[in-house]
């Protein structure tokens, strides 16, 4: 039972890891895209 819970405990962790940190991993992984966006957002 314990174990259950800890792994759902722990499945739930990640899931909102991965969706708070899309942004940071967008970055990690696409910083290329993330250039080119700042740029177009920088120029008028």
């Amino acid at each position: 039972m314990t174990t259950g819970r800890r792994t759902q405990r722990w499945l739930l962790i990640a899931l909102l890891a991965l969706l708070s940190g899309c942004g940071v991993k967008g970055d990690l992984y696409l910083p290329d895209r993330d250039a080119a966006a700042d740029r177009q957002a920088a120029e008028p």
